[in-house]
């Protein structure tokens, strides 16, 4: 059980990697905005 709820709390590998893409996504538009400016 122990490792289940481990699985459960880290959750699945695409579910991270979409996560930090929109972070990504969203520190970059924010350093385009500053160099455009």
């Amino acid at each position: 059980m122990a490792e289940l709820q481990g699985n459960q709390r880290k959750g699945p590998p695409v579910l991270q990697w979409k996560q930090r893409l929109k972070r990504e996504e969203a520190e970059g538009s924010k350093r385009n905005h500053l160099w455009r400016n």
